[in-house]
C-alpha cells in the first residue's frame, strides 16, 4: 500500500505476488480500510471490491494526507473468504493540488518579473500553471517546471493584476492566488530646496497615478550621486515636503527623492540638487515664506 500518484485522497494497492491461478476459483477481492491497525475483518464493513485478475487497485475517497490501514481478502465462487488478515498502512494522497507558495514580483520601468515556489505536497500531480494577467480571462499556460515568468513591454507607472493557478494532469484548475503589481513610477523633481540651521528642507510635486504610490524615499549624501543603487534613504514619507535634520552647517549635501510603488520598486536613476545648511536669523523666515 503506497500513497497514490494517480488520484486524490487515495492509496495505490498492489498484491501482484498473490498466486490467483493456484486458488482456481477467486471471483473478487474484498478491500477493507480503517484508521487503526486490524487483523480480523469479520465485523468490518466492506470498503471496496476489485474483480478477479485485478492485482492492483486504487482506493479513493479517503481524507487527504490521512494515515490508513488496508487489507485485501480473496473471495471464492461460493462466497467464502478468510477474515484473518494483516493490515498494511500508508498515507493517502492530498485531497487537492495546492497553490503556489511565496509569490513575489520584481519590478522595472517596463517589465514585471513574477516568481514562486511550487505547491508543498504531491508535486507529482502538477502538470502546468495557468497565468491570468492584466485582467485577461484567457490563461497563459506554462510548464509545471517553471518557477518564474516575465512580462515585457509594459507601460511605466501602470498597475497590473496577476493570478496564477495550478493545473493537474486531469485538468483540474485551482482557484489560484493573485498579486497586484506596478511598474516604476516616475521620480519627482525637487521644486524647492533650502538650507536652514542643520536642516535641508525639500519640496516636490506629487507623482501620478497617486493610487500606485506607496511612499517617497528621500536620499541625502555628502558625495554626489546620480543613482540610489546600494543607498539607504534617510527617511520615507507620503508628504511632498520634508525637513532632513541633523546636518552640518556649511557642508554641501546632494539630495534626491524617489517614488516607491505599491510593489516596492523604484527607479534608481535620480535628478539631484545640492543644499547647504546654514544659520538664518529668525527674523528672515517670514521674508522667505518657508517658516522656521
Amino acid at each position: 500500500a503506497t500513497t497514490s500518484t494517480t488520484a486524490y485522497g487515495a492509496l495505490d494497492l498492489d498484491w501482484s505476488d498473490y498466486n490467483e491461478v493456484a486458488q482456481v476459483d477467486v471471483v473478487r477481492y474484498r478491500i477493507y480500510v480503517a484508521p487503526t491497525f486490524f487483523d480480523d475483518v469479520s465485523a468490518m464493513a466492506l470498503y471496496d471490491v476489485a474483480p478477479a485478475e485485478t492485482l492492483r487497485h486504487t482506493v479513493t475517497g479517503l481524507t487527504g494526507d490521512s494515515i490508513n490501514y488496508v487489507a485485501v481478502v480473496a473471495e471464492d465462487a461460493l462466497g467464502n473468504w478468510n477474515p484473518a488478515v494483516r493490515a498494511y498502512s500508508a498515507q493517502a494522497s492530498v485531497s487537492a493540488l495546492g497553490e503556489v507558495r511565496n509569490l513575489a514580483v520584481e519590478t522595472f520601468a517596463d517589465r514585471l518579473q513574477f516568481s514562486w515556489t511550487p505547491p508543498d505536497s504531491n508535486i507529482l500531480f502538477l502538470d502546468r500553471y495557468h497565468i491570468f494577467f492584466g485582467g485577461s480571462e484567457t490563461p497563459l499556460s506554462i510548464s509545471g517546471e517553471s518557477t518564474s515568468y516575465t512580462f515585457d513591454g509594459l507601460e511605466p507607472g501602470h498597475g497590473y493584476t496577476f493570478r496564477i493557478a495550478t493545473v493537474d494532469w486531469i485538468d483540474t484548475e485551482s482557484d489560484g492566488i493573485s498579486l497586484f503589481a506596478a511598474t516604476w513610477l516616475p521620480n519627482p523633481t525637487l521644486t524647492r530646496a533650502r538650507g536652514f540651521d542643520g536642516i535641508a528642507r525639500l519640496a516636490w510635486d506629487p507623482v501620478t497615478p497617486t493610487n500606485l504610490l506607496n511612499h517617497y524615499a528621500v536620499y541625502v549624501d555628502l558625495a554626489g550621486f546620480t543613482s540610489v543603487v546600494g543607498m539607504t534613504p534617510v527617511l520615507t514619507t507620503t508628504a511632498t515636503q520634508v525637513d532632513v535634520t541633523g546636518l552640518t552647517n556649511g557642508m554641501a549635501y546632494t539630495c534626491a527623492v524617489t517614488a516607491v510603488s505599491l510593489s516596492g520598486g523604484e527607479d534608481a536613476a535620480v535628478t539631484t540638487v545640492e543644499v547647504t545648511p546654514e544659520p538664518i536669523p529668525p527674523v528672515q523666515y517670514a521674508d522667505l515664506g518657508l517658516g522656521p
